[in-house]
């Protein structure tokens, strides 16, 4: 009797553990569960387009337009001219070409900003810079790189209108539909060429449009955007650019495509036909590597459309009143003009499956990882080169699509990354 009644007393204290332990799983999945609420529900940026400015707002802090300091943390600086010294490697010299007047000819201020800034026309806005700077020959002059007529090319109304343009595009099949489009422009100013950063410098001066003396450069290359631009501006420096912006990058993301070379040294081909996600560069990477460096600022931007101006040939950004104007946050204009747009997830519906990556927190490893489930065996992206890293990082990381097409880190392949053309590994 004395056994039987431990036994039940025990089973009795059995009990009461398991109905704790259930209630604490209960309780731990419960936790779980909101949290995963919190997570995707309230902080990934999906199909609500209201989202405030807040919503996808990025550890790291941006310059200012004239600041000599890129914030990289909450008490962390570091100067522009040491990120110049780390980017050196992967792109060679900066922009030495001197504007083509010592009087400042390009004048920013609010009232600049705000033109035809409701119905965001990207070439109304570019018409109404023009009309407040003096432009090179009687009407002004141009660089379209990337100049198909298949698209609603911000140039064209300025060709149209008598501007002196270098049109320059890899598909033959343009030389009859420039002709059609454009039937009173001068041919010779009409290249077919695919466009590499040797083969451009050659096509810039051989044509007349070195140096100082354009007024507007606009680049849409779907592949080593970048990487050309920075060969581009030294030996040329545009009033403006509008460069092409891979917005599939979120803003705190800097990202760039580079090409691989043969040993001979010539550039391996990329058909950009078959980029999908991985081409071009991210804003960041435009403002923060390529822009700032080099003395031009974001001005506006159009959906994917970034415009620059060349703040050497600026006056101080200011008020109408003269007091001191900061130009926007190139993170705001994403949020603004192309993330929040109402219609975005129509007219970029390619981009739909992967708005995950604009979802705060990814970060690097989280794209990487992104970006390698989609690639494996790309024919188009083999041996060719990808540099990104955080708007906080220093320096960027070297990844590279090896000879199977695989995106991995450089190096860790055994089957190597192709060689690199001003990029020391």
């Amino acid at each position: 009797m004395v056994q039987s009644l431990g036994n039940r007393r025990g089973a009795k204290s059995n009990g009461n553990r398991t109905s704790m332990s259930k209630l604490y799983w209960v309780m731990i999945l419960t936790i779980a569960l909101i949290a995963a609420f919190n997570l995707f529900f309230i902080r990934l940026p999906g199909g609500n387009n209201t989202q405030s400015v807040e919503d996808i707002q990025y550890a790291g802090k941006e310059s200012s337009s004239n600041a000599k300091t890129i914030r990289i943390g909450k008490n962390k600086s570091t100067t522009v001219e040491t990120r110049l010294d780390l980017h050196k490697s992967l792109t060679g010299t900066m922009s030495n070409v001197k504007p083509s007047s010592a009087e400042k000819t390009i004048r920013i201020n609010e009232s600049t900003l705000l033109k035809t800034r409701p119905d965001r026309d990207i070439h109304k806005y570019l018409s109404a810079l023009m009309s407040e700077v003096q432009l090179h020959g009687p009407k002004g002059r141009l660089i379209d790189l990337g100049a198909g007529v298949r698209d609603d090319d911000p140039c064209f109304p300025f060709v149209e209108a008598g501007w002196d343009g270098l049109l320059v595009d890899g598909d033959p099949s343009q030389t009859t539909k420039w002709a059609s489009r454009f039937p009173q422009k001068d041919a010779k100013h009409n290249i077919v060429s695919y466009i590499t950063a040797d083969t451009v410098r050659d096509i810039i001066a051989g044509n007349g449009f070195g140096s100082n003396n354009v007024d507007l450069l606009k680049i849409d290359i779907d592949s080593f955007d970048c990487y050309v631009m920075h060969k581009v501006l030294q030996i040329t420096r545009p009033l403006f650019i509008v460069m092409e912006v891979n917005v599939k990058y979120p803003p705190n993301m800097r990202f760039a495509m580079f090409p691989g070379f043969r040993t001979d040294g010539s550039q391996l081909p990329f058909d950009s036909e078959k980029r999908g996600h991985v081409y071009g560069c991210s804003l960041a990477y435009q403002v923060l590597d390529l822009m700032r460096p080099n003395d031009y600022e974001i001005l506006h931007l159009d959906w994917n459309n970034a415009i620059y101006y060349d703040t050497r040939a600026a006056a101080p950004a200011s008020h109408s009143d003269g007091s001191e104007f900061a130009p926007p946050s190139f993170k705001d204009l994403y949020v603004s003009n192309y993330w929040s747009r109402p219609e975005r997830r129509s007219a970029f519906a390619f981009n739909n499956a992967i708005e995950l990556w604009v979802m705060p927190g990814l970060g690097k490893q989280g794209i990487f990882t992104e970006v390698r489930k989609l690639y494996r065996s790309d024919s188009s992206h083999k041996n060719h080169h990808v540099f990104m890293g955080g708007v906080e990082d220093e320096e960027l990381e070297h990844m590279c699509f090896d000879a199977s097409g695989r995106f991995v880190k450089a190096g860790e392949s055994p089957e190597k990354c192709s060689a690199t053309k001003g990029v020391h590994e």
